[in-house]
């Protein structure tokens, strides 16, 4: 087997190339099936060929450091450490006219944009207190942040591979220059919330992230300024994509999957009433009686954690330090050294584990008192219940574990996937359902290549 270098030497890998080291694999893997799915996907086939070893090594130079694949929950666990999302707000009104208009028409319309321009929408009003206009359905009519925000993500879909800057000068050209544009005009909101800060009373300040996080300061000197650009725009640029994922997946797993809408649906007309589908209503219903209803929304925070069991919306990678010393333990006892490597956490295989999701791990869990006891309480450690282990790994801004994602980012995002089942029902459906009671598909659904940035 081939090396990398000293520290690499007992990881496992595939054969490599002198010039382009696994990249010749990797294309080569990627022309033998869908030519735009996830990179993850092509890792996974990559990792199984070599019979599902602890960890994996990739060597992707000269595009970027070797990285260690890690697909498996105790490796994951020795590199990661928890952390918070940030709140999701109750912005749908627009959202929901959107929906039904389409509904009404019959017109096809891309649900990753509604979504996403709802996250968007959401996430500028929760950190800035500020309309950013995103849920126009003419980007015309948008804000110039949502637009160039767009515009940004862009370059990144069409640099599927992130490659470094001197192979792609032309898109890191522009993304360089979005990206100061962007600067500029997060700076000059901050600004105007700093100076209207100091100009209210103090019980009718803002109560936006960045109004509170000003409270105690006494000078927004521009290094501060800078900062909190940054942070505003992680917020704006990383933290909308987790959202968006996981209601789309929700969404489309809940229309071919007739059992488990019958439960969600069920479960909202106990709490809400069955004649309540209006969204603005249910919204001050939830907001009035959130520690009362959150509780009992059990299929609902099923349907979440499934979702984002299944279909992770990001993976996470870390960089090991030269000569730290890093190692980590596999179940079988071997140690590895991943000294000066990228570790990619990739969920997309780690929360398909058979040996901890059993052998239906491809399939939603049918919504029924001994799944729920599942999902809903993993920590009960007798039988079958002992494989669904808590984890704490996760990347910076998307859940890694859908068994322990925040209870407030779940009931923030609950609003968000009450309301289209209610309202929206496929009459048109023909039940035609698989041995797992899906309906069936011509083809599986997937996500493609313009995820991986």
């Amino acid at each position: 087997m081939c090396v990398v270098d000293n520290n690499a030497h007992n990881i496992p890998q595939l054969p490599n190339h002198l010039l382009w080291g696994h990249l010749k694999t990797f294309g080569e893997i990627m022309g033998q099936g869908i030519h735009d799915r996830h990179p993850d996907q092509i890792f996974e086939e990559m990792w199984t060929s070599m019979g599902r070893p602890p960890v994996m090594l990739v060597d992707l130079r000269p595009v970027s450091p070797p990285m260690v694949l890690v697909p498996s929950h105790s490796i994951a666990e020795q590199i990661s450490k928890p952390s918070q999302l940030f709140p999701l707000m109750e912005r749908m009104g627009p959202f929901v006219k959107s929906l039904d208009q389409f509904a009404t028409s019959g017109e096809k319309v891309s649900l990753e944009t509604l979504i996403s321009n709802l996250t968007f929408d959401v996430i500028g009003a929760a950190v800035l207190e500020s309309d950013l206009n995103s849920q126009q359905l003419d980007s015309s009519k948008q804000g110039e942040v949502t637009r160039l925000f767009a515009e940004l993500m862009q370059t990144y879909v069409d640099d599927k591979n992130n490659f470094p800057w001197w192979m792609v000068p032309f898109t890191t050209l522009k993304r360089n220059r979005v990206a100061k544009r962007i600067d500029v005009l997060v700076k000059h909101m901050i600004q105007q919330i700093y100076n209207d800060l100091k100009e209210e009373a103090k019980g009718n300040r803002s109560r936006s992230i960045v109004a509170l996080s000003f409270q105690d300061t006494e000078s927004l000197t521009p290094q501060l300024l800078s900062e909190t650009s940054d942070q505003v725009r992680n917020f704006l640029f990383a933290g909308h994509d987790t959202t968006t994922s996981m209601l789309q997946w929700a969404l489309y797993e809940l229309s071919r999957t007739p059992r488990a809408l019958k439960a969600v649906r069920d479960e909202l007309d106990a709490i809400f009433g069955p004649n309540e589908i209006d969204p603005l209503s249910m919204c001050t219903t939830f907001a009035e009686r959130a520690e009362e209803i959150f509780p009992h929304l059990h299929y609902l925070n099923a349907v979440i954690r499934e979702t984002l069991r299944l279909h992770p919306p990001a993976a996470t990678a870390r960089m090991t330090a030269p000569g730290s010393g890093f190692t980590v333990r596999a179940p079988t006892g071997e140690e590895y050294n991943l000294d000066g490597t990228i570790l990619y956490s990739c969920q997309s295989i780690i929360q398909r584990d058979r040996s901890v999701y059993g052998e239906t791990i491809v399939v939603q869990v049918s919504l029924t008192k001994a799944h729920l006891d599942k999902i809903i309480l993993p920590r009960h450690n007798t039988n079958d219940d002992a494989r669904l282990q808590v984890c704490k790994f996760r990347p910076n801004t998307v859940p890694g574990s859908p068994l322990e994602w925040p209870p407030r980012a779940r009931r923030d995002a609950l609003p968000s996937l009450a309301k289209p089942p209610l309202r929206h029902p496929d009459i048109r459906r023909v039940p035609s359902l698989d041995e797992n009671g899906q309906f069936r598909v011509k083809s599986e659904l997937y996500n493609d290549d313009s995820q991986a940035s």
